[in-house]
């Protein structure tokens, strides 16, 4: 009897040693390390890692101890919530877990004289390293295209990675799936062309990892221009319109102008969310550009194109120099057009001199002929008088 008992306890120490179980686990998440440690009272428990020393500790008394690491400003990371019930469940929760939290994790415990042990290894996993937290802000003017961000961490190949569009009081739609075939394996970030204001939302990225679902949520923040015209005042009022201004925390209007060579020139005219302009300053062409700011700098931008031809303000992304290159042939063209004309002008006034010489001669040959011809005339008939 007593051979089998200790061949019993050699071969549960010999699974728990030799045979390691792989738990995973999401950084800064909340994971359970199991340890099933029989039914049996009275127990003493141990949770150990690597060679680093003791974890958390409990004593047959109840009394329990937490190692340096994971008891920081009187907060406990790890705690063994079902250890003081019977059933024999010693698993060990662990909070908020941390990259440096990966290893190999061993739970001792002792039962009438004899110790036992069950070891696994923890494997914390970001999964999701880009963006890095939740409700990350993403920012697009309207009619710009925009990338809601989605990277897995190295190492790991996310399986099934979808994006679905989160509308509240109403289903989940999702996105139609992205041309992955130049991006990288890690990368799943969708890609929206053509912004409208209807874009405007919460998106979620998920995949699984190792059988875990891993998922970040991007907020995408859809930015525009109005503009209200006040004819009485001859003024353009312009206002800087974001679909979500939780995280803004000012704006800064600059205009921006291209000269000959094509050099971009930039002037600030002012802060805030609204600006107001005359006709005749919107007469001289340019783009005009709202920047919002939020505690970590610069955000995004809205652009708009002025047009000097007209009063319009053209809500898209074309530049002055569109319109520059469109009067360029047009006046390329009336300038040839008057080349021509003048050759023209100049070819039939040297052809009318010359018709007007030709003229010249043959007049004057007529005259020539007829003085010979009445002289001859003349010496005909004297010659005629003389021989009768």
């Amino acid at each position: 009897m007593l051979l089998l008992c200790w061949i019993f306890t050699f071969m549960m120490f010999s699974e728990g040693r030799y045979e390691v179980q792989e738990i995973f686990a999401e950084f800064k998440s909340q994971v359970v390390l199991p340890c099933d440690c029989h039914a049996w009272s009275s127990l003493s428990i141990t949770w150990t890692k690597d060679d680093q020393g003791t974890v958390w500790r409990q004593e047959r008394s109840g009394l329990q101890f937490w190692g340096f690491r994971w008891l920081q400003r009187g907060q406990q990371r790890v705690r063994c919530p079902r250890c003081q019930l019977p059933g024999g469940d010693c698993s060990l929760l662990m909070s908020n877990v941390r990259e440096h939290d990966d290893g190999v994790y061993t739970c001792k415990f002792k039962s009438g004289g004899q110790f036992f042990s069950r070891s696994l290894r923890l494997r914390v996993i970001k999964g999701i390293v880009h963006p890095s937290r939740d409700n990350t802000k993403v920012y697009a003017a309207v009619g710009s295209a925009a990338t809601l961000p989605c990277v897995f961490s190295p190492g790991f190949n996310p399986s099934e990675p979808t994006w679905q569009k989160l509308k509240p009081g109403s289903a989940v739609q999702f996105l139609p799936s992205s041309d992955s075939s130049s991006q990288p394996i890690l990368d799943k970030s969708a890609n929206l062309k053509d912004i409208s204001l209807e874009d405007e939302g919460t998106y979620r990225c998920s995949g699984l990892v190792e059988g875990q679902n891993l998922s970040r949520k991007v907020q995408l923040v859809v930015a525009r221009i109005d503009r209200n015209i006040e004819p009485s005042k001859k003024s353009h009022t312009l206002t800087c319109q974001l679909t979500d201004t939780s995280e803004v925390t000012h704006y800064q209007w600059v205009r921006v102008r291209y000269d000959l060579s094509g050099t971009q020139l930039v002037k600030s005219i002012q802060e805030g969310k609204t600006l107001q302009l005359s006709e005749a300053a919107l007469q001289d062409g340019g783009e005009l550009v709202c920047q919002f700011y939020s505690m970590e700098g610069l955000v995004g931008n809205v652009t708009l194109c002025i047009t000097p031809q007209s009063d319009d303000v053209v809500d898209d992304d074309v530049s002055d120099s569109a319109g520059s290159s469109y009067i360029t042939p047009v006046a390329l063209s009336a300038s040839a057009l008057l080349v021509l004309l003048l050759l023209f002008l100049a070819q039939t006034y040297k052809n009318h001199q010359r018709r007007k010489r030709i003229l010249q001669f043959i007049t004057l040959e007529s005259i020539l002929f007829m003085k010979t011809s009445e002289r001859e005339a003349r010496e005909h008939n004297q010659m005629k008088k003389g021989n009768p």
